[in-house]
């Protein structure tokens, strides 16, 4: 008798261990594959019932997902041969690769990450992270990652896929995909600032992330200012802007800082800075050009000549007799009264402000006592002479 034993299964990679039993008049036997194609390998090459233990499935066993292993006896005296066949299913092992993912980079500001190029087979795939992202559908072969707060601000992230086989395929297979996040450039050009149409702007502003250099323009309409780098505007090297004759007239002017286009994914970014370019008054305190004024009382009304359209103006005593004070009614009107406390030389000071310029002019007015005339009593005299 022979028993080649029950059917079976195992995955691919593995080898099969013969079982099977002779009896009756049987003391020998021999194991053979005889399946179209079987070109597996029983571990004593000839196949020998007695020291066989194990057949390993060759390539065509593989690809033709079984193999079908014989058990024959030798004959004994009058009895002939017996045999008995088991069939061996081969269960593909799973398989996962991203050979064939070129793109493994990202910057930290970028859009989501799609997988392309990753393969499996013979089982069903499941993706995961190390990081704190999340995957759009992680059991395609190819899904959508969605990086994290901590992904964006990592150097890379592990993406591990793992496809779980069927039947005695029972080891997953896993491939490992390390995403690169490149810091995104980042840009900043300063906050918004004003100056004097006679200054210039001492430039600032900031560049990161993967930007390695920036350049400064001046962007609005008509811009005529020149960089003190010969006008290169190159960060780090310009440090100021002097407006032109445009830029003056039209009361501003905008530059934009403009970072490299750094390696891989991340693009260039840009700020830009608006400065406000104010037209610088010219003070007039005395509107009759007449100082230093000599007047007879203890008050008078300044009268001091606005510039620039819109500005404002203070008046000030600078100097004055000792221990004496000015009465000033409206310190911010160009044209108001002054009442003095005493005789002697005071000194006012017009300040015309217009946003951050400003510009001073002094008028020095000397107050005296008026004269007091006394004729006499009158008298009568004798002749043609009176003292």
């Amino acid at each position: 008798t022979a028993d080649a034993g029950s059917d079976s299964e195992i995955c691919e990679g593995d080898v099969f261990t013969l079982a099977g039993a002779i009896g009756g008049s049987a003391t020998t036997a021999t194991w053979t594959a005889v399946s179209a194609g079987a070109d597996g390998a029983f571990d004593d090459v000839a196949g020998d019932f007695a020291t066989a233990t194990t057949y390993t499935p060759g390539a065509t066993d593989i690809a033709n997902g079984f193999v079908t292993l014989r058990l024959t006896t030798a004959p004994t005296g009058d009895c002939g041969p017996v045999q008995d066949e088991v069939t061996i299913t081969i269960t593909a092992a799973p398989t996962a690769s991203i050979a064939g993912v070129t793109d493994t980079e990202i910057c930290s500001d970028g859009a989501n990450y799609v997988i392309a190029g990753a393969s499996s087979s013979n089982g069903s795939v499941l993706w995961s992270t190390a990081g704190d992202g999340s995957f759009i559908d992680n059991t395609l072969t190819n899904p959508t990652y969605v990086p994290g707060t901590t992904d964006r601000g990592s150097a890379s992230v592990a993406l591990t896929m793992t496809v779980t086989g069927t039947g005695s395929c029972i080891t997953p297979a896993t491939a490992i995909l390390t995403l690169n996040i490149t810091p995104a450039a980042t840009v900043d050009a300063g906050p918004d600032s004003e100056i004097c149409e006679v200054d210039s702007y001492t430039l600032g502003g900031s560049i990161g992330g993967s930007a390695g250099s920036a350049t400064w323009t001046a962007v609005s309409a008509g811009a005529d200012g020149t960089f003190d780098d010969g006008n290169a505007g190159i960060f780090g090297t310009a440090t100021s802007y002097s407006p032109g004759a445009t830029d003056i007239a039209n009361g501003f002017v905008t530059l934009r800082l403009t970072t490299d286009d750094p390696a891989g994914d991340c693009g260039p970014v840009q700020d830009e800075v608006t400065i406000t370019i104010y037209e610088q008054p010219v003070a007039d305190a005395d509107r009759l050009n007449g100082s230093p004024f000599n007047i007879c009382d203890l008050d008078y009304v300044l009268d001091a000549v606005p510039s620039v359209a819109g500005s404002t103006g203070m008046w000030m005593l600078t100097s004055f007799p000792v221990g004496e004070t000015a009465t000033i009614v409206t310190a911010t009107s160009p044209t108001t009264n002054v009442s003095v406390s005493d005789y002697g030389t005071y000194i006012f000071e017009w300040t015309e402000t217009n946003g951050v310029c400003s510009d001073t002019d002094q008028i020095s007015i000397t107050f005296n006592e008026q004269p007091t005339s006394i004729a006499g009593s009158g008298g009568d005299v004798c002749g043609l002479m009176f003292t």
